[in-house]
């Protein structure tokens, strides 16, 4: 998936004292040729960095360089079609950095300078990104959608062959029946094999199987066992109806497999907690637990804000708090201060683990709205 491969990228941007530039537009157009909605933000933001970087040298050189990428991008490269766009920029020595990344739905508008890029939008914005493969089947043929940000972005079909149709030898009625019946085993063999190879291809982790129930039955029992693990449902539908069709009601079924596995998520947590398992919540012993390497998946609510934090200079640690100390895993007395919530997010993508974002939760936000479900105590 273009976007995963993006956020890894993006979080192995090594800290540098070259200002670095993460910027989130609302690029819906106004109505009015020529205006954007995100002007006035932009200008305000610019200029407040523009006197932060005044007269600090080197800095205020790089700062400038790294912004004149985005002005140049945003006034001759961006797409007229676009309602989203998040651009990164650093200006430095045999290290610049610029990536634009354009998307059919708005961010909220922010502009960001730090040390690092900030990722928690792109990785919110995957998280509920709705990027699922739908397969719609009969004996005869079978489409296959690829959905993702509420529409679709690719339809592939799937037809037997005229010979495998037809039979137009004089076997017996016992071998014609028992051609008939290989030819319909390998042509569902064909089309698990396309619906495999293009999940793997494309990182699609959800599945919809659509059709007939002898042609789901079929589908299914030939589907490899990391595959069956991935069918969010099973429904009814024509090859033949509308793509929009297919897209409203299979949108719906997966909005609703989405809440459930949120709810899901969060009462495995709980469970893990109350036998003292796998799982903690809470800043301090999410932040224990991902410099010691236990995190499996990142659990953090939307709305979550994080307590002011700390990395170690030597050797990347986390910290929480006012305050900090010798660092307890190096001994190295030089921190910077950072954005925690950025730094749970990038240190969670580069440990290879998955992060999941919360809607708002009664009981989550009372634990403080961040948790982790463990690899090993």
């Amino acid at each position: 998936m273009e976007l995963e491969r993006h956020i890894k990228e993006l979080a192995a941007c090594e800290p540098k004292d070259a200002p670095f530039i993460s910027l989130y537009l609302d690029t819906r157009p106004t109505g009015e040729p020529g205006k954007h909605p995100y002007e006035i933000f932009l200008k305000n933001r610019l200029h407040f960095f523009q006197r932060e970087f005044e007269d600090s040298g080197e800095r205020e050189v790089q700062f400038k360089q790294a912004w004149e990428r985005i002005a140049t991008y945003l006034e001759h490269e961006l797409q007229q079609n676009v309602h989203g766009v998040a651009l990164f920029s650093r200006a430095q020595p045999e290290d610049d950095f610029f990536l634009a990344l354009e998307f059919p739905r708005p961010f909220e508008n922010r502009f960001v300078v730090d040390s690092v890029p900030h990722i928690f939008p792109l990785v919110q914005f995957l998280d509920h990104s709705h990027h699922y493969l739908v397969m719609v089947s009969d004996s005869e043929k079978a489409k296959l959608f690829e959905i993702q940000f509420g529409s679709i972005q690719d339809v592939r079909e799937i037809e037997r062959s005229e010979a495998e149709k037809s039979f137009r030898g004089e076997w017996a009625q016992m071998h014609y029946q028992n051609w008939k019946k290989d030819q319909t085993k390998k042509f569902v063999k064909q089309k698990v094999k396309i619906l495999t190879d293009l999940m793997e291809q494309r990182g699609i982790r959800h599945l919809i199987l659509a059709g007939d129930e002898v042609t789901l039955a079929q589908i299914k029992k030939e589907l490899p066992k990391w595959v069956q693990d991935r069918v969010v449902d099973f429904t009814r539908l024509d090859p033949h109806v509308e793509n929009h069709a297919v897209l409203r009601q299979t949108l719906e079924t997966f909005a609703n497999y989405e809440r459930n596995e949120q709810l899901d998520t969060l009462a495995v947590l709980r469970r893990e907690l109350y036998a003292d398992g796998l799982g903690v919540v809470g800043t301090e012993p999410t932040v224990e637990a991902l410099n010691a390497g236990q995190v499996d998946r990142l659990i953090m609510a939307e709305a979550y804000q994080a307590p002011p934090g700390w990395r170690c200079q030597n050797c990347e640690s986390l910290y929480v708090g006012p305050e900090v100390g010798p660092c307890k895993y190096c001994g190295q007395t030089t921190f910077q201060a950072v954005d925690l919530r950025e730094e749970l997010i990038r240190k969670t993508v580069l440990s290879g683990a998955r992060v999941e974002t919360i809607a708002e939760n009664p009981w989550f936000v009372r634990q403080g709205g961040v948790g982790a479900l463990l690899r090993f105590r």
